[in-house]
């Protein structure tokens, strides 16, 4: 049973602004929301293995190409 939340359970799990939440939406940091009506709802499971995603980006050493650019 897919599990799924509202922007006002997404903002308070994330502890970010609506804002904030939209602009991972559009850098591709957090899935697009389905929706219904006006509303918008999001899968708990697709909202897990995004963040797991970054999490794992973040954590992961730099090539040496960017290391490069940016070092």
């Amino acid at each position: 049973m897919t599990h799924l939340l509202t922007t006002e359970d997404l903002l308070s799990q994330l502890r970010i602004s609506r804002k904030t939440l939209d602009n991972h939406i559009a850098a591709g940091l957090l899935p697009s929301p389905m929706r219904m009506g006006r509303r918008r709802y999001w899968q708990q499971e697709q909202v897990d293995a995004a963040l797991t995603a970054s999490q794992a980006n973040v954590n992961s050493p730099r090539s040496s190409a960017e290391e490069k650019n940016h070092g």
